[in-house]
This record gives C-alpha cells, sequence and structure tokens, in this order.
C-alpha cells in the first residue's frame, strides 16, 4: 500500500473507532462511585413538580400543615412532623394518612427505600377520608413509587410547582372542608 492510503486507512480507521467509542449523549457510564461499582448517567435528573401549593391538610393532633409542607419544599420537617405522630393521629387521622405522608416525605427527600416500604402499607384502595390534599398527594406519589419499583435508578429532582391549588375553596362552592389556609411561617 502507498504510504498516502496507509494514512487516509489510518484516518478513517481511527475516525470511526473514536465515533464508535461515543455513545448517545445521556447513556450510563461506569463510574468509581462511593462503594467503586456505582453507575452514574451523565444526563440531567428528569424534574418532577412538587404538588400544587394552596391546602393546608392540616393533621390533627398535633395540627400539622403536613399538605402545605410538601408542597413547599419542605421535605425535611414534614419527615420530622410525620415521625413525631403518635397513635393519637392514627386514630384521628387514620393509618393511611399517616403511611401516606411518611411515604411523600421519604420519597421528596430521595430516602426511596423508605418511601416504598410506607408506600407498600397503604391500604387498597387507600382511605384517606375524602380529603382532597390526601388524595391529591396519593396520585402524585403513586407513579414517583412505580416508577422508582421498575426503575431503582429513578431519582428525580423535585422542583416547585407552577400550577393551581388542586382543590376546592369555600369560594368554589366547596362544602366548607378547610382545605385552603396561611402559609406556615418557618
Amino acid at each position: 500500500m502507498r504510504p498516502r492510503r496507509r494514512f487516509a486507512s489510518t484516518v478513517l480507521i481511527a475516525g470511526a473507532l473514536l465515533l464508535a467509542s461515543c455513545g448517545e449523549e445521556g447513556s450510563q457510564v461506569s463510574g468509581d462511585g462511593a462503594n467503586g461499582a456505582s453507575e452514574e448517567t451523565t444526563e440531567e435528573r428528569e424534574e418532577v413538580a412538587l404538588p400544587a401549593g394552596g391546602p393546608v391538610d392540616p393533621v390533627v393532633p398535633p395540627n400539622t400543615p403536613a399538605y402545605e409542607l410538601l408542597a413547599a419544599g419542605r421535605c425535611a420537617e414534614l419527615q420530622g412532623a410525620v415521625e413525631g405522630w403518635g397513635e393519637e393521629v392514627v386514630e384521628v387521622e387514620g393509618a393511611d394518612t399517616v403511611e401516606l405522608y411518611r411515604s411523600a416525605a421519604h420519597a421528596c427527600l430521595g430516602e426511596w427505600d423508605q418511601a416504598v416500604e410506607a408506600f407498600g402499607r397503604i391500604g387498597t384502595p387507600p382511605d384517606l377520608g375524602d380529603r382532597c390534599p390526601r388524595e391529591t398527594v396519593y396520585a402524585w406519589l403513586e407513579p414517583l413509587v412505580e416508577a422508582r419499583r421498575a426503575d431503582p435508578g429513578f431519582e428525580p429532582e423535585f422542583v416547585a410547582s407552577g400550577g393551581s391549588p388542586p382543590c376546592p375553596t369555600d369560594a368554589d362552592g366547596d362544602d366548607g372542608e378547610p382545605t385552603v389556609g396561611p402559609t406556615v411561617e418557618s
């Protein structure tokens, strides 16, 4: 082979190898994570909106504005509140409500094993007392838990919702259920 053809062939083969070694953008690559065997993705995490603000859903006792804390992204505060709820909350609000907010707080904090476990303790169908905020949290949480079960690498980034409040207010002709209230101060 002549030197020019050999050079051209070498460049062509090198270019083909280079292109072949480049994966699609966002494909998984092996990384040396904390345990030395983790996989990382080069794509950005999927953004998932938190439930839209508005409802407070006071869980009593102790009158925790559970929905509002979740919608505001104050997930650690919600988790702390849920962990402090005793049997009296289960008696008044029901076990499904406690597990719902426990699961939502864990999911929001990226603690997926605990989120999936708590979600699994919610009844089928869930007994959420026909409360719009709780049904909204369930409707938000269920597909997230299912996505995590289907893909253990599912790690969304939670962002504030730009949506309208999902639950009616007295002005909307509701039956007077107190679902909308003032913002909780930090």
